[in-house]
């Protein structure tokens, strides 16, 4: 019963959050002015956004590619790819990045039978991937970003680091988290054994870790680009290192899982921090939106994709077709007729 409440109930926070947005801004001021900002953006700045974005997606297959050989899976990069789109679609109907690294689990594991392994590379990717978000905040606070020293902005992104260190260091040391879930319940102990088994049977090497963090770490940054270059084209002229700052925080809010993609939440982030360096609300709304839009293209390639049979269903559809037609009636004669 509470499964079925999951997906409504997220629903209308979504649309609470984006009623609070609106409503924010039109008390302060007014929508009248959204379109004219619209209206007058630098398309230039449009496309660096876009390029970003997609950036951003290759260095993501590369950082997964990375992991997977690592954990002995050496699959084709068209192939992830495809896979690493399609769940971008998928994600942007469910929380946060669940989306995307449920299908992609779900695909590597049906493609090798390795599940427990992909689970592994997947679970190690999120949390490479959390303590980079966490470094990018701490560098970009050392630069001078005054935007994240504001409230328990740092503090909490402290503790995300921490948590994600220990937890990258447990995954690193299977054996004991095994001995630990002996005090679960027993249906997640198998779980929990079994993803330590794949853990232990190949854990990935310290050269690939690092690796991995790096191409995460530019990855997110990208990401946070992406905003820096919609504020741009909106005409908002802050400090580069502050609107990146912004930008790695939107991304950061669009994790947290109580809306649709993140939506409602990056838009509220958006008005809260820019709106404490000036930017009027119908602008600071519109950076987090616009940003979000220029991510979304991959996600429609990938619903594209989606509609597609599968990569192995079409090679052996092809397969079939040509021993088909190399053994019909017609195909037997000899070459030197």
């Amino acid at each position: 019963m509470l499964n079925r409440l999951k997906r409504p109930l997220r629903s209308l926070v979504t649309l609470a959050l984006l009623a609070w947005v609106l409503h924010r801004i039109a008390a302060r001021d007014g929508l009248s002015a959204l379109l004219a900002t619209l209206h007058a953006a630098d398309v230039r700045w449009l496309m660096a956004a876009g390029l970003f974005s997609s950036l951003g997606v290759v260095l993501g297959v590369m950082r997964f590619r990375l992991l997977l050989r690592s954990a002995g899976l050496n699959l084709p990069v068209g192939w992830l790819t495809r896979i690493s789109l399609e769940g971008r679609f998928v994600g942007a109907f469910t929380p946060s990045t669940a989306g995307l690294d449920i299908y992609r689990a779900i695909a590597v594991g049906r493609r090798t039978g390795k599940r427990s392994v992909a689970a592994g590379v997947i679970l190690i990717e999120k949390l490479l991937g959390l303590l980079g978000l966490a470094s990018l905040v701490g560098g970009l606070s050392l630069l001078g970003a005054g935007v994240l020293r504001t409230g328990q902005g740092l503090p909490a992104t402290l503790g995300l680091a921490v948590c994600c260190a220990l937890g990258l260091g447990l995954a690193l040391r299977p054996r004991v988290v095994a001995r630990a879930s002996a005090w679960l319940p027993a249906t997640i102990a198998r779980r929990v054994e079994r993803l330590t088994s794949a853990l232990e049977e190949q854990p990935p090497r310290p050269p690939s870790l690092a690796c991995a963090f790096g191409l995460g770490l530019v990855g997110h940054l990208t990401t946070a680009a992406v905003f820096l270059a919609t504020s741009r084209a909106l005409g908002i002229h802050l400090p580069a290192v502050e609107l990146l700052s912004v930008g790695v925080a939107l991304v950061l809010s669009a994790l947290v899982p109580i809306s649709v993609g993140g939506v409602g939440v990056r838009e509220g982030v958006a008005v809260m921090l820019l709106g404490g360096l000036g930017v009027a609300g119908p602008e600071a709304a519109l950076v987090a939106t616009l940003g979000w839009l220029l991510t979304q293209p991959p996600a429609l390639v990938g619903g594209l994709f989606s509609l597609l049979p599968p990569l192995e269903t079409a090679k052996a559809s092809a397969s079939t077709a040509s021993l088909a037609h190399a053994t019909s009636p017609g195909s037997l004669s000899s070459p030197l007729t």
